[in-house]
């Protein structure tokens, strides 16, 4: 699936190591903080040596393949070997993933962080010896994921007064742990976050891609289903030259506002956006509940598209999904049900995934957006299965 040349965000991410390389990240003569410096770092060295787009994209499969490993290791902690084994394969197995892992695009390296993470904090809680180390690793590693993935600065910032609140009320030593890992890592976007306010003027400025995000994700029109799209509404355009392009359809509704968008520099831009996303929300709250529902129906099938006829290939999304999406809905009710019953680390790491869905749902979600965290829903149901809820089946003879 791999092509030799730079498609979609393949040509930021390349342009971004090559800035970095030479002492700056946002291009030069113009503003653009369009994604976090964690993936660009990453492909620093590959950049400077000049090598092959080839030899970039199979980076991604090293990343998948270490994901894999890292999970069955972290399955080890709470299920048996057996077990270990089939949601290990499973994960191999979960073809979804394979299309970006032949171009230049975060989720293969995110999908390792995340894995990394939650084997970290599983470490953090089963060992006191080794408390303090892992504290400062898992606070690191959580760290480099924000600035890979910024969604993931707002999991912090949810995670933060609920482990502060959580440990006020119950003394929790935990709670106070928690909250330093918290704080480890939002040391290590500093660096970022300085850049970014010299530059903007703003604090806590993570990245100029969600005023657009709440744009789309609060259309009021209907046919649209809070999908994404650029400034020329042409992001469906060209997929597949059996489907006509829909721009038109997209300029009919929003064209008078995007000619005050484009009279204005990229930071004001996101405030614009912003600003009109909002005001929608507030005039149009039901079909932005709606808008919600099908993010959440996009990050799990790829369906519904605004204003786009229908291809096979959707298809092939469903079956491995399916399984996921049940697991999700199995898990979330015997969490609830059993919830005293869950190790901690079980639980927190679901909370910090609920927390990162409920975000992504309220602004323009896509699928990738979601496969990112399915390592977590595997543990999750591994190990209800292992340790809460069995399931036996039988077939008698009569």
């Amino acid at each position: 699936m791999h092509k030799n040349i730079l498609e979609g965000d393949e040509g930021r991410y390349y342009e971004y190591a090559q800035n970095l390389l030479h002492g700056f990240y946002s291009p030069k003569g113009t503003l653009n903080l369009w994604n976090g410096p964690g993936y660009p770092i990453i492909l620093m060295p590959l950049v400077a040596l000049h090598l092959p787009m080839i030899c970039i994209t199979i980076l991604n499969a090293i990343f998948q393949y270490l994901s894999v490993v890292v999970l069955f290791k972290t399955l080890l902690f709470f299920v048996s070997k057996k077990k270990a084994i089939v949601f290990s394969l499973f994960w191999a197995c979960y073809y979804i993933v394979f299309k970006e892992m032949a171009r230049i695009n975060t989720e293969s390296f995110t999908i390792l962080l995340i894995v990394l993470f939650q084997y970290s904090i599983v470490i953090f809680f089963a060992d006191q010896q080794k408390n303090k180390k892992y504290v400062w690793i898992t606070g690191l590693i959580f760290g480099f994921l924000i600035l890979t993935k910024v969604m993931f600065a707002y999991v912090l910032y949810g995670v933060i007064p609920i482990a502060l609140i959580a440990g006020f009320i119950f003394h929790k030593a935990w709670m106070k742990k928690i909250t330093v890992i918290m704080f480890i890592a939002f040391c290590c976007t500093l660096p970022y976050l300085f850049y970014t306010y010299h530059l903007t003027g703003k604090p806590l400025y993570w990245a100029n891609t969600g005023g657009a995000s709440l744009y789309w994700a609060s259309t009021p029109y209907e046919g649209e289903f809070g999908d994404w799209n650029n400034e020329t509404f042409t992001t469906y355009c060209g997929w597949d030259s059996l489907i006509p392009c829909n721009a038109s359809f997209f300029a009919k509704n929003h064209e008078e506002d995007f000619k005050n968008f484009r009279k204005l520099n990229v930071i004001e831009q996101d405030d614009a956006f912003k600003k009109k996303g909002i005001e929608n929300i507030k005039l149009h709250p039901a079909k932005y509940f709606k808008n919600c529902v099908a993010n959440f129906g996009r990050m799990i099938f790829g369906v519904p598209q605004s204003f786009y006829f229908q291809r096979f290939q959707t298809l092939m999304r469903i079956p491995p999904n399916a399984i996921v999406f049940t697991f999700l809905l199995f898990s979330f009710i015997a969490t609830i049900i059993f919830f005293k019953r869950i190790q901690f680390s079980i639980l927190f790491l679901v909370m910090m995934m609920m927390i990162y869905l409920a975000g992504t749902v309220l602004i323009c979600a896509e699928q990738r957006q979601f496969y990112v965290i399915v390592p977590i829903i595997l543990l999750w149901t591994a190990y209800l299965i292992q340790h809460i809820v069995q399931v036996k089946i039988s077939f008698n003879k009569k």
